[in-house]
């Protein structure tokens, strides 16, 4: 027996496996079902439970090819690589005039009189992509060939992407003191925190300690299950679920032994004060009011490690901006079947067509606007990957079939706000910019600023300044993003976003400009005379969106996760999403929650093409029942299936999808072994 290398991602696969695993048997207990065992051809077998409605002699579903499966939602162009490579027939209903959704690039526009840059945009939502296990499944996208042939050349654009400068000479401005990240302090008391409530003693142990202490017994419990073959990091986990991170440092925390050694006192959790100043240190305000769990998931996803010797994560990002990736998903998909995304076409129901009769001639209605016209299209199944906020608000969900279970994940999953304000410049006065009359900007010291990559953070209205790592060592225009926050920041600063009022615009332009200055210890005038151009997004005020990203409070995650893993609507509807997903605030949570929706689909209306769908596409390794590997996992044993007859036994044959997966093996990170037995 082999053991699979410990990493982030397969800690994340550990959490969602056991969340699924924890809901499913104490649905199984509290039904007191009795559980069927199904013995394959070698001495492996499965219980899987026997639900009230559950048959092993269902006819088997019917295969259909018309009418076609809806896709609703930007995260659709990745549904649709999958359904093109299986010659599934697709439609997708976007509701915008552009497809992407939060991957959305920005490009100045050229006005008169102003010198043309060639870098002149920013993301306004993903902008960068940590190279770790966990980003997989979007790495494998990044070189997919049908993105990187027939002039489309997605890799061709990726580039590297600093995500702290590339000095490490970003700033940090707190309570009006300034330091370069890596210039040592040379007092005691840098930001003068001991003014707002914080000891000596945790000042002198410094953030990084502080918060490694909080964190760190998490991410090595779970280690330690992987190496073990434990639970008891998982249990520890679940014993603080209902934890806010905020709640959990102020009262279930207790300092280890080696801080303890340092002067903290033993047993004592921490201050309310010292709470509130490593938050400002860390993220945005309010940023410790989500789960612990999900600050857990967070650090692991940028690759946090409790390992010092592991390498440092690369980060990439694209040339030309993000939407490089849905431009040519959205340009091979065209090429190879035009007219199957329907733009600005806007959802405003599912419902099932015909529920009173049988299961296996049901179908889903999409009710949509499009051109000032309602209309209604017919799907055989629909998989929605639409915004959790935008599903529960914006669309009729009242006739879909939703279990009450659903119903209360769709209104109770919480997205945060966020923020991004981003000026174009005439110089990138941030590293070595020039004046009008090419004089070399510099502070109020005399000294360049000399910053590339990376970011600077201050408790400031901005709070985080995010420096471009592209276009370098250009001269001309330049795109700063200002200001990117989130949550109570980000919905302070939103409310200056678009507003309409020229009067309301100038003031956040003041603000930017005079925090800007602040910051970098430079001339505010010298900032005037660089300004050009300002845009700002704030993705709470959009109406496909409502919300940055899926955001968890205490006890949230796995209640939302289990339930919206399940289908709907007779096993119809299929929903997926960053939100759905371990691996939630990314794109690749997105893809990885578009792949176990298609694989419901599948298991429901074409065992006969789950073969094919795990060689081209794998398998998600949080749904296979162990994390080691030894000639390779077979599929018939996998937990989505367990899953799936647990809740929602009577929308799938069992018997079909287990012989169409029995000889099927993948190793334990999910790629396809072989079909065998």
């Amino acid at each position: 027996m082999t053991t699979t290398p410990i990493n982030e991602d397969t800690i994340l696969s550990h959490i969602g496996r056991n969340i699924i695993e924890h809901v499913d048997n104490k649905e199984i207990e509290s039904r007191n079902l009795p559980a069927g065992s199904v013995v394959h051809n070698d001495t492996d077998s499965v219980s899987l439970p026997q639900g009230p409605a559950a048959t092993t002699t269902a006819t088997p579903p019917v295969v259909e090819t018309d009418p076609p499966v809806g896709i609703v939602g930007c995260a659709g162009l990745y549904a649709a690589l999958i359904f093109d490579s299986l010659n599934i027939k697709y439609e997708i209903l976007e509701a915008d005039n552009r497809i992407g959704g939060r991957v959305n690039t920005y490009h100045f526009p050229q006005k008169p009189g102003q010198p043309t840059g060639t870098h002149d945009y920013y993301d306004l939502g993903p902008m960068r992509f940590p190279q770790t296990p966990i980003m997989r499944r979007l790495f494998n996208l990044f070189s997919y060939d049908k993105l990187n042939t027939n002039g489309i050349d997605v890799e061709k654009h990726r580039i590297p992407y600093y995500f702290d400068t590339r000095d490490g000479n970003g700033i940090q401005y707190y309570n009006g003191n300034r330091k370069r990240l890596n210039v040592p302090a040379t007092v005691p008391d840098p930001f003068n925190a001991k003014a707002i409530g914080v000891d000596d003693i945790y000042i002198s142990i410094g953030y990084d300690k502080l918060y490694g202490d909080v964190i760190g017994p998490f991410a090595k419990g779970l280690e330690d299950d992987l190496t073990n073959g434990t639970l008891t990091g998982w249990a520890k986990m679940l014993q603080f679920d209902s934890y806010s991170t905020r709640s959990y440092m102020s009262h279930a925390y207790t300092p280890s032994a080696d801080l303890v050694k340092l002067g903290l006192p033993a047993g004592k959790p921490l201050p309310t004060d010292v709470v509130s100043w490593l938050e400002t240190l860390s993220m945005t305000t309010g940023w410790y009011d989500r789960a612990l769990t999900t600050t857990v998931l967070e650090e692991l996803s940028f690759g946090y490690s409790t390992d010092p010797a592991r390498p440092k994560t690369q980060f990439w990002c694209f040339d030309g901006g993000s939407e490089v990736l849905t431009n040519a998903m959205n340009d091979y998909l065209e090429k190879t079947h035009p007219g199957r995304i329907l733009k600005e076409h806007r959802v405003t129901s599912i419902s099932i067509k015909n529920p009173t009769q049988p299961r296996e001639s049901q179908s889903l209605d999409v009710a949509y606007v499009a051109n000032g016209t309602k209309a209604v299209k017919t799907y055989s199944h629909v998989i929605a990957t639409a915004p959790i906020t935008v599903l529960r608000h914006a669309i009729d969900l009242s006739e879909a079939g939703l279990s009450p279970m659903q119903s209360n994940a769709l209104r109770s999953c919480a997205y945060t706000p966020a923020t991004k304000i981003a000026m174009k410049f005439k110089s990138a006065w941030w590293t070595s910019g020039k004046d009008a009359s090419g004089k070399p900007i510099v502070d109020r010291d005399g000294k360049t600023l000399n910053i590339v990559g990376g970011r600077s953070f201050t408790d400031r209205p901005i709070r985080v300044v995010v420096y471009p790592s592209y276009g370098l060592n250009q001269d001309g225009p330049a795109v700063l993003i200002c200001s990117f926050v989130w949550t109570e920041d980000a919905a302070r600063i939103g409310a200056m976003i678009g507003s309409g009022l020229t009067s309301v615009d100038d003031q956040l332009k003041d603000l930017v400009l005079r925090d800007l200055a602040a910051v970098h210890n430079i001339d505010r005038q010298v900032l005037d005379d660089q300004y050009l151009d300002m845009k700002s997004v704030d993705w709470a005020d959009n109406p496909s969106t409502m919300g940055a990203f899926a955001l968890f409070g205490p006890g949230k995650f796995g209640s939302v996760y289990s339930s919206l893993t399940l289908p709907a609507g007779n096993g119809r509807l299929h929903f997926a999403g960053e939100a759905v997903s371990v691996r939630h605030g990314w794109i690749v949570g997105a893809l990885d929650s578009t792949w176990r929706a298609i694989c419901e689909y599948l298991i429901v209306s074409h065992p006969d093409k789950v073969n094919e769908f795990t060689q081209k596409w794998g398998f998600q390794n949080e749904w296979l029942p162990t994390n080691q590997s030894r000639s390779g996992n077979k599929l018939a044993n996998n937990l989505l299936l367990k899953h799936l007859n647990t809740f929602t036994p009577e929308v799938f044959d069992l018997n079909a999808a287990q012989k169409a997966t029995q000889d099927i093996h993948v190793d334990a990170h999910g790629a396809f072994v072989g079909a065998h037995s």
